[in-house]
């Protein structure tokens, strides 16, 4: 994904909590379904779904702001 331009990097936090830095491409691309199915890869790969408190969070590769979740339990994608 970070070869296609979609996200510049993911990065574990200390918790390991993944932080994915989304790229322009991928807020102004595609649908919400669209991008939900390319955020569950990363949560796919972080977890097991087992945990009702992981999720993942999405931050602007060019401002570093928090622009969204995802989580399983807490519907899926939420865009801010």
């Amino acid at each position: 994904m970070i070869a296609q331009g979609i996200f510049s990097e993911v990065k574990l936090s200390d918790g390991n909590r993944p932080y994915v830095y989304v790229m322009p491409t991928f807020l102004e691309g595609g649908n919400i379904q669209d991008k939900a199915t390319i955020i569950s890869v990363v949560y796919a790969f972080c977890y097991d779904g087992t945990n009702d408190l992981d999720f993942v969070q999405l931050l602007d590769s060019r401002t570093g702001k928090r622009i969204g979740t995802y989580s399983l339990v807490q519907g899926g994608l939420k865009m801010e």
